[in-house]
């Protein structure tokens, strides 16, 4: 019933909220959506087409645009999560996870956050995981409309290197990088308060082995 061309706002915060859903319980959000997943392909290809045969890309809402300036990190836009556990984070496991789950973030993998922080059943996190994405489309696609930032054209797997990602779908285009490390930022932002919560929450939680007399 949704129309990603002449309703890309609706599809796209619809497909990112039931994404960031679906992997709250732990479902594979990407395989639960592939019907729609099918559709963002079919309009990559579409403006692929238009732009190569000279006309004006229209198809905004695609699969390219999903990668590149919605799901930044992976699901949830967690790359922006993870410069804020960097940020304000002082427990040094929250560190450690953050600092190990840069590398794959870059390339959109982050089952590292999802299953060791957790992500997945925490409802410390449920709202910004909803939220950051959300508003990624919200942002992208009015820059896109706008006109300061060229609509995604060429074809790209989910997993392609952030900012890469985003200057090769654009053909090029330096603006959209600039909108990427924009949505990061203020991705981390929303993270920020959920950040200190879930820090706070931790921090009051102790484990003590009395044979090891030892607490964790």
């Amino acid at each position: 019933l949704l129309d990603y061309a002449n309703e890309p706002y609706a599809f796209g915060l619809i497909f990112s909220f039931l994404n960031s859903i679906f992997w709250f319980f732990g479902i594979h959000g990407y395989y639960a959506l592939l019907p729609m997943v099918e559709m963002l392909t079919e309009a990559i290809n579409l403006n692929y087409s238009v732009v190569i045969s000279g006309g004006e890309a229209f198809y905004h809402m695609n699969l390219s645009f999903m990668g590149s300036f919605v799901f930044i990190g992976g699901s949830g836009a967690t790359f922006s999560l993870i410069i804020a556990l960097l940020m304000v984070a002082k427990q040094q496991s929250l560190k450690v996870i953050a600092l190990a789950s840069i590398t794959i973030a870059a390339i959109n993998v982050n089952e590292l956050l999802l299953f060791g922080l957790p992500i997945i059943f925490n409802p410390r996190l449920i709202v910004p995981f909803i939220l950051v994405p959300m508003m990624n489309v919200a942002v992208s696609l009015f820059a896109i409309e706008s006109g300061w930032v060229s609509s995604p054209s060429v074809s790209l797997p989910f997993n392609s290197p952030v900012i890469v990602n985003a200057w090769i779908a654009t053909h090029g285009d330096i603006a959209a990088v600039f909108l990427q490390v924009f949505n990061i930022i203020l991705g981390a932002l929303i993270y920020l308060p959920f950040v200190l919560g879930l820090e706070r929450s931790y921090s009051q939680h102790a484990i003590y082995f009395s044979a090891l007399d030892t607490s964790y």
